[in-house]
């Protein structure tokens, strides 16, 4: 079985979408640990609630700097587990630097929601719904790609389009999004994992 751990800012759905996956036997895989860069991030609470292992480690801008940052990052990951065969980030809304890329070679992956090459960044779903309005696209998508030190241009793992509808808002959007997220990152978890 191979051992995990996951790193998130927000609510954590797409956390609770890999520990069922993991439950259901759809990933031969175990959530060593849970990472959150907030100490109000809701996915905390699926951690909790699902007896996993997870910490708060804060970024403080105005006191360290990111190689600190993330040296502090590795100091917890490698306390807390053993043996990491995969670093998901999911949600995780802080770019990581060569110091923690390169300590975990090959091994982080991202779920990003676009296609490749469209969008990277933040407020990606906004923007694609934008473009769409000016014509410009008549889908987007979402992509799950290996972490490299250029945003959302690591080799794609897989991805899905997700069709914009021209009653689509841009809340609508963003729903048939994050349902296609879950799907994805599954998928190219079974992938590399299996």
């Amino acid at each position: 079985m191979k051992n995990i751990i996951v790193l998130i800012s927000g609510n954590g759905s797409n956390l609770e979408a890999i520990i069922n996956a993991c439950k259901n036997n759809n990933i031969n895989a175990k959530i060593d640990l849970v990472i959150s860069n907030k100490d109000n991030a809701y996915g905390l609470v699926r951690a909790n609630n699902n007896n996993i292992c997870n910490i708060v480690v804060k970024y403080n801008r105005n006191t360290e700097s990111r190689k600190a940052y993330e040296l502090r990052l590795i100091n917890e990951i490698e306390k807390n587990t053993n043996n990491i065969d995969l670093v998901i980030l999911a949600g995780w809304m802080l770019l990581l630097t060569p110091v923690f890329i390169n300590k975990f070679n090959n091994k982080i992956i991202n779920l990003h929601p676009a296609l490749p090459g469209e969008f990277p960044g933040i407020n990606a779903i906004e923007r694609a719904f934008l473009s769409y309005k000016k014509n410009l696209i008549k889908h987007t998508g979402v992509m799950v790609h290996y972490v490299i030190e250029k945003v959302d241009a690591g080799e794609v793992i897989d991805n899905i389009n997700v069709i914009i509808e021209s009653t689509d808002t841009l809340e609508s959007l963003t729903e048939k999004v994050h349902y296609n997220e879950k799907k994805v990152l599954i998928s190219a978890i079974q992938k590399i994992l299996n």
